[in-house]
């Protein structure tokens, strides 16, 4: 049996939409983590989701092999053989990409719980989280490690690279948090990489990358160019729109939070990545989302910077535009879904390991 798209296999979403947005609205004291759990528990028992769900499933039960699993993800499914039990794979990971969101979220945001909100409101980060597992694992490890940079414990932040990496080998790209953490960068800099990310995105340039990786002799990176896909229009105008943001109102961002200094820095950064390597969606999410994650910490700002007298107008429109960018996600992956033989949509339909059905196009 195929998976034909039913309007009501969206309702899952949008209770938890709604359930988080109720305890982002009231922001309580300890708001921000009772949306954390809830998005642990929503991810950590789902069924089925995820472009790699079945593929992970299946090397955990023996019936498949994969040899390019780092030794984290590696011993986290020998785990689960010993229990006999795949989604303990999936459980782990949950809670490894949770728990650091609510721990910097409890930290350095201006309003937690919008931060730990804005989490599942942008489509890069939740949702991509139940299909890119590893790389999601990775990121948020890595957004973790901020902490104890901030604090100079540069040793313990270097150890935090190396978890992540043993969770997906895009994780040693969070060793670039030590050189610009240190690099001060004024708006002059800022504006110029933007600048040079928008060039890489609509004046071809990822086509030279293309031409000079080719002859790198890296075996991971030759299959991402071999079978690479370009990303979609819509999702680069976004974050475009947001990076042009941020700089338009850098001043008041870091007036109204000291560490947006840093924050906007490395979206501005994480956004040059993401258009460098444009000529494929995999490859510029697995990297970039290491620097764009720290956008969840900008979020809560925008309420106080832009300019409009009412502050329950501008934020009414903050959580309206965010909420539009989750719906987008949803939109753009029903059109363009065809039910047929290895075509799914990544999260859809979502499923529970105490109840679901298996679809012959999702194995």
């Amino acid at each position: 049996m195929y998976y034909r798209f039913d309007i009501t296999d969206i309702i899952p979403y949008l209770l938890l939409y709604s359930i988080c947005l109720y305890f982002s609205l009231r922001n309580k004291k300890n708001d921000y983590i009772i949306i954390g759990l809830l998005l642990f528990v929503f991810s950590a028992f789902r069924y089925g989701i995820g472009y790699d769900y079945f593929a992970y499933k299946k090397i955990i039960e023996g019936t498949a092999t994969y040899r390019d699993i780092e030794w984290i993800s590696q011993l986290l499914m020998d785990i689960a053989k010993i229990f006999n039990w795949a989604h303990f794979y999936f459980m782990i990971n949950a809670l490894v990409v949770i728990i650091p969101i609510i721990i910097i979220a409890g930290r350095y945001s201006t309003n937690r719980a919008f931060s730990v909100f804005s989490f599942l409101l942008i489509p890069l980060f939740f949702l991509d989280s139940m299909s890119i597992v590893r790389n999601a694992s990775a990121y948020s490890i890595i957004f973790l490690s901020f902490f104890f940079l901030e604090q100079r414990k540069i040793l313990i932040y270097i150890f935090l690279c190396t978890i992540a990496g043993g969770f997906h080998q895009s994780g040693y790209i969070g060793l670039l948090l030590l050189p610009l953490y240190y690099w001060s960068m004024g708006i002059k800099l800022n504006t110029i990489i933007f600048i040079t990310s928008i060039a890489f995105n609509f004046l071809g340039l990822s086509s030279k990358i293309i031409s000079f990786l080719t002859s790198v002799d890296i075996a991971q990176l030759q299959i991402y160019l071999a079978y690479s896909t370009e990303q979609g229009r819509f999702m680069k105008y976004i974050l475009f729109f947001i990076g042009g943001i941020n700089l338009l109102f850098e001043k008041r961002l870091i007036a109204n939070n000291p560490y947006n200094k840093q924050f906007v820095k490395f979206f501005n950064v994480g956004l040059l990545i993401w258009s460098v390597f444009s000529f494929d969606h995999t490859l510029s999410l697995r990297l970039a989302s290491f620097f764009l994650l720290f956008e969840i910490l900008i979020v809560p700002s925008y309420i106080s910077i832009l300019g409009i007298n009412n502050k329950k107008i501008t934020k009414s429109i903050v959580y309206v535009f965010f909420t539009l960018y989750l719906a987008s996600s949803f939109i753009v992956n029903i059109v363009s879904y065809t039910p047929g033989w290895g075509n799914k949509i990544s999260f859809l339909p979502y499923q529970t390991i105490f109840h679901h059905k298996d679809y012959i196009n999702y194995q």
